[in-house]
């Protein structure tokens, strides 16, 4: 029995190596940007996290152009949301 749920797959090395150099992007940037974490904030982040699944769907339901596909599926669609989510959010803080 394997702990990972079904469905589980990396991306191809290169679309990989873009996710987290994407991904350390955005982190660089909230951590420059140190924006509040509050109720507002965390209330915020919701609809990105419904994104994520909605997109996640898509990808299962085969909706996604092959070019993008391997950025949507588990896990990757949800580093994809996040990284557009901490790019937007440290360029709303100023």
């Amino acid at each position: 029995m394997s702990p990972l749920p079904s469905g589980f797959a990396l991306p191809a090395l290169p679309y990989l190596v873009g996710l987290l150099v994407a991904a350390a992007v955005a982190g660089g940037l909230l951590y420059r940007r140190r924006p509040p974490v509050t109720e507002a904030t965390v209330t915020a982040l919701t609809p990105w996290m419904a994104a994520g699944g909605g997109l996640y769907a898509l990808f299962q339901f085969g909706a996604v152009p092959s070019a993008v596909a391997p950025l949507f599926g588990s896990p990757a669609v949800y580093v994809s949301v996040g990284v557009l989510a901490g790019n937007r959010l440290g360029a709303a803080v100023a």
